[in-house]
């Protein structure tokens, strides 16, 4: 898993004081803060800058006339200044400023004591003929909302560092179960009994030598026999974060310089000594990538077998279609002899490749083991066949499972022997006929 360094900040949380300056011009009055309230007798004149109107004497107010009113509120509350005069005729009531007092020559400041400022923030509002009232929260409720918004924060970005912190350790596997791997895939991977017995003999000999760092493995045979299907069965006793699969012709085409340092960035990045656990790769149709691919692939291996400061192992899995034509072959020449698919001799089955990109890689001996996979017969496609009826839950039939295997093509042409696409093709046959 790559690990990133987070850039350096330099900012700093001002203290309390510098907080509370910044809010001096906080405004008092606001429409979604006023709390309503009915007053039945009003009083006879305005004392300590309060503003009391006579209720029967008020004239309906439109609603620009309130909207005025709400404006000319807002405003003087940010200024921090109440004049705000009367405009009943028969009101003889001004709301003076509690904040600064000024006389000829002098000028006095206070700041109101806490009723005092509630009271001031009393607002006469006509509606439907009856007068109302707004009362003001403290000005020190804000502050606490931010310093408690703040806390908030500081603690969220804590248990979210943390956890970040705690997740390459929880997702560090160090082997894979070969035991429970090899019962599943003898249930699951049909036909090709050689390859599961040498894949599991090969992992489990890596599981006990902790002092081998890479282990890699190539897969050998026909499109569609299970190549692909028993990579993503080991696959899925590892951590996703701990997968990864390359594809040649997605996603290095054109086999660049760029791209071979792509490819050795991808493995490095992944083994590093930040990291921990077992890493599968995954790199499929091997034998299309380029001189400067397999060269990147080369080196980077070396390396990493040669590292002994890191926690991480790898396992590489190569899948090609070379020496498929041998393979099938000898296994077409066994069993026209009138021998048995489990007798088939492995040696016997290696093909004698000369690609390029298995010469250069065997030569540095950097293949631990070469696993051919078998041709499937009819009786194979047919278990397939069955294995994806019973995911979907359609009820299996000898009708349905004949009419989707007579529509795959075989060989050799005169024996019929085995499916041309292997299990490929049987889940979009199945789409065809449920």
């Amino acid at each position: 898993m790559d690990v990133e360094s987070s850039p350096r900040t330099d900012s700093v949380m001002p203290p309390l004081s510098v907080v509370l300056s910044n809010h001096s011009t906080l405004t008092l009055f606001s429409l979604s803060d006023l709390s309503i309230s009915e007053q039945k007798n009003p009083a006879p004149r305005c004392e300590k800058a309060s503003l009391v109107k006579r209720a029967p004497s008020l004239p309906p107010v439109s609603a620009d006339k309130t909207f005025q009113l709400s404006s000319k509120l807002a405003y003087s509350a940010t200024h921090t200044h109440y004049a705000l005069k009367n405009e009943s005729p028969d009101s003889e009531c001004q709301l003076l400023d509690n904040t600064s007092m000024s006389t000829p020559g002098k000028t006095r400041s206070k700041w109101p004591p806490l009723d005092e400022l509630n009271e001031l923030s009393a607002v006469s509002k006509v509606n439907g003929g009856t007068l109302r009232s707004v009362k003001r929260h403290s000005p020190f409720s804000s502050v606490k909302s931010f310093l408690f918004a703040v806390a908030f924060l500081l603690i969220a970005v804590a248990v979210f560092f943390g956890s970040v912190h705690q997740t390459p350790a929880t997702q560090c596997v160090n082997h894979i179960d070969v035991e429970s791997l090899h019962n599943e895939l003898r249930r699951r991977v049909h036909g090709q009994h050689i390859a599961v017995n040498v894949v599991t003999r090969q992992l489990e000999d890596f599981n006990s030598a902790l002092d081998r760092k890479q282990l890699v493995i190539s897969f050998h045979g026909w499109t569609g026999i299970g190549k692909n299907y028993m990579s993503s069965i080991i696959a899925q006793y590892l951590p996703p974060t701990s997968v990864h699969k390359l594809i040649i012709p997605l996603h290095f085409p054109h086999g660049t310089e760029n791209d071979a340092w792509l490819l050795s960035e991808w493995i490095t990045s992944n083994t590093s000594s930040l990291s921990c656990g077992l890493h599968l790769f995954i790199v499929d149709e091997i034998d299309k990538a380029a001189a400067t691919i397999v060269h990147s692939l080369h080196e980077t291996l070396t390396e990493l077998s040669r590292q002994s400061d890191t926690a991480s192992r790898a396992v590489f899995l190569l899948l090609t279609n070379d020496g498929a034509t041998e393979i099938n072959s000898a296994t077409t020449q066994v069993l026209m002899n009138g021998g048995c698919r489990d007798d088939l001799d492995y040696a016997r089955l290696v093909p004698h490749l000369s690609s390029q990109w298995y010469t250069e890689l065997v030569s540095a001996d950097l293949i631990d083991e070469m696993v051919p996979f078998l041709p499937l017969e009819r009786q194979h496609v047919v278990q397939c066949t069955e294995t994806e009826l019973k995911r979907r839950q359609v009820s299996v039939t000898q009708q349905l499972v004949d009419d989707i295997v007579n529509r795959l093509s075989y060989f050799p042409a005169s024996l019929a022997l085995f499916s041309s696409s292997g299990c490929r093709r049987i889940a979009q046959l199945v789409d065809l006929f449920i």
